[in-house]
């Protein structure tokens, strides 16, 4: 289903294809299956459904790395959330984000010849001054900033793929990357993640239930540094046990993911701070902001195009790489009901569409 279509899909005829309804079922299963997880857990005296939530929302790396051995209550007791703070790997992710604030400031004060003109332009100057959609960036990053150590969490994108790998971790842990050089490891866990990624992000276009959630993020009718965070939290829960394959198959490494999730960030941030440039040959392998902006743009001939996450040369392998030439995005989504009635409303029509979605045809909201 190409995501034009998704747009205009009809309210009279349900999806009962056969990819459709597998898709469907596997979506309860995949819901079921976390379910059984977290009931399964108050059956053991190490692993408590409570302390699992609690783990949803709060951890530190030391804890998550505790947390195959199910030492949960002495983790609890040496929780330092300050420590983490004061990190390195989060100090690298604050600093990234805070040069391409200032970076955003020079690049279009020399681009417009103006300070002033150039400053309305940038992501602060949205932040304080900003409209509806640009507010619903804010809040969102407010919502995971302040979920209790939301903004770790945020930043290094460790926890639920710890979460689901420490559930699994006796039963079906490979850990191929114990066999290899440590380079080659870290080489294969990126790539894995990546491929996944791009495939969840593809998945998310073309098919109808998922797209009612991922559409929260396309909806943004203005890039900015925040807009990378703009992802429906059921979303980006949704892809918590996708991201623990590639710790299974390599094995944990807290450092190594550390390394990947700090470059997985920088590239984000970099591709929604609404930069309109391309990185020439580079972008042949890295996401460039040109690359994604486009991804964003609401012109038919931009639609199913550029997946990829990190490594642009997925779209290239399975020829979804856009090679037109326009090149000037106009942000949105054709059908946006989003930005106009409240935040709340904003995340609950799209969870209420989802689950409408994956048993019956798509309802108006």
């Amino acid at each position: 289903m190409s995501r034009s279509s998704q747009f205009l899909a009809s309210e009279e005829t349900p999806d009962l294809n056969f990819r459709q309804t597998m898709f469907r079922l596997g979506l309860v299963l995949v819901v079921l299956c976390i379910g059984f997880y977290i009931v399964g857990a108050s059956g053991s005296s190490s692993l408590r459904p409570r302390l699992v939530l609690h783990y949803l929302f709060t951890s530190t790396p030391a804890a998550i790395s505790s947390y195959a051995s199910y030492y949960f209550y002495n983790v609890l007791e040496k929780y330092d959330f300050w420590g983490v703070v004061a990190s390195v790997g989060f100090l690298m992710i604050i600093g990234i984000a805070t040069a391409l604030l200032v970076f955003e400031i020079f690049y279009y004060w020399w681009k417009r010849g103006d300070f002033r003109v150039g400053m309305r332009e940038t992501s602060l100057y949205r932040f304080a001054f900003g409209d509806k959609s640009e507010r619903t960036d804010l809040y969102l990053f407010l919502y995971y900033a302040l979920s209790l150590d939301g903004l770790v969490v945020m930043a290094l994108g460790l926890l639920g793929p710890f979460i689901i790998f420490g559930i699994l971790v006796n039963n079906v842990q490979i850990g191929i990357g114990q066999y290899m050089p440590s380079w080659a490891a870290f080489l294969v866990f990126i790539l894995v993640a990546d491929f996944l990624a791009y495939w969840f992000h593809r998945f998310a276009h073309t098919t109808t239930s998922l797209w009612e959630l991922h559409k929260f993020h396309h909806s943004a009718l203005s890039m900015n540094l925040l807009t990378a965070h703009r992802n429906h939290p059921f979303e980006v829960a949704m892809q918590y046990p996708l991201r623990a394959i590639p710790l299974i198959l390599v094995g944990p490494s807290i450092p190594e993911y550390v390394v990947y999730t700090m470059i997985h960030h920088a590239v984000i941030l970099l591709q929604h701070s609404n930069f309109n440039v391309g990185f020439g040959w580079f972008g042949r392998i890295i996401v460039s902001p040109r690359f994604h902006l486009l991804h964003h743009s609401s012109k038919p001939e931009h639609f199913d195009q550029n997946y990829a996450v990190v490594f642009s040369f997925w779209d290239d392998l399975f020829g979804t790489r856009y090679k037109g030439k326009d090149i000037d995005p106009v942000y949105g989504v054709t059908d946006n009901y989003f930005n106009r009635r409240g935040f709340g409303f904003d995340m609950w029509a799209p969870f209420k569409r989802f689950w409408r979605g994956i048993f019956r045809k798509p309802v108006k909201v």
